[in-house]
């Protein structure tokens, strides 16, 4: 929005009146007034900051081609190519298209579609949504893995679904020997979930009585999968105990997989 400069300071060239300035000064504050505060909606903006300088902007909507330099936002939704350096946001960032972000930038509250971010510092929780693909190393000081817990028994064809979470604890106590079927979700196949060459863990808790009950098979996608036991041995079930059945599932081509898995027996003091 640009700000309109009132003829009476555009041309003047002799002495204005007081009553005149009361009311042009009104106007330059109205303008001036409408960039900084409220809600405002920007095609191709270009911010450029004088050294020592800074933008403020209160509820900034972008849309288009647009480049922020060293800018304090408060509320920023991002729809189309947008370019961020230096700029901290406080307060809900929703991102919906291409961004990248530069420089040391910091965001509060993300919603994130199609981002690219480097040296961004995040003081909020992030919630993703969808796929997050890292490229280089990571570090991270803690992290808590869903963990699915049915209070269902352990019988003939245990789904795995791993999009909801890679560790499945069954709290009813097994009724018969099962097979467990992995794969992305019910009307997901893991097999659109993994490229080649990539690995997905698992854990299954099962809950054993007085007499435990056995994995039988092992199913990808509902086909019997190549299953190789830690040991060279076969899993045999503990009693009145839980039963661990973990490892790593690779996928070596298309519908083509390879099992590594484990058992470990636990039970109560």
């Amino acid at each position: 929005m640009p700000v309109i400069i009132p003829n009476t300071f555009a041309s003047a060239t002799t002495t204005i009146p007081l009553s005149q300035l009361d009311a042009n000064f009104g106007v330059l504050a109205s303008s001036i007034n409408a960039i900084t505060n409220g809600t405002q909606t920007v095609s191709a903006l270009t911010v450029t900051v004088i050294t020592g300088g800074s933008a403020s902007l209160t509820g900034l909507s972008v849309s288009g081609n647009t480049v922020l330099g060293s800018a304090s936002l408060t509320g920023l939704n991002v729809s189309g190519a947008t370019v961020l350096d230096n700029v901290t946001v406080s307060g809900a960032v929703t991102i919906d298209g291409s961004l990248a972000v530069s420089g040391t930038s910091t965001f509060d509250d993300i919603t994130a579609s199609g981002a690219i971010f480097t040296n961004v510092t995040v003081s909020a929780d992030v919630t993703i949504g969808e796929d997050l693909t890292v490229s280089g190393s990571t570090h991270v000081r803690e992290v808590a893995e869903f963990a699915n817990i049915q209070a269902v028994a352990a019988s003939g064809t245990i789904n795995l679904d791993w999009n909801d979470g890679g560790v499945l604890y069954l709290t009813g106590t097994a009724t018969s020997n099962f097979s467990i079927n992995m794969r992305g979700a019910s009307a997901i196949t893991l097999n659109s979930v993994l490229a080649t060459g990539e690995a997905a863990g698992f854990a299954v808790v099962i809950t054993q009585g007085a007499t435990g009950m056995s994995q039988t098979n092992f199913l990808v996608d509902g086909a019997t999968a190549s299953v190789y036991w830690q040991g060279g041995v076969t899993a045999t079930p503990t009693t009145s105990g839980l039963d661990v059945l973990s490892g790593t599932v690779i996928k070596t081509g298309s519908a083509s997989f390879v099992v590594l898995e484990s058992s470990t027996k636990f039970k109560r003091l």
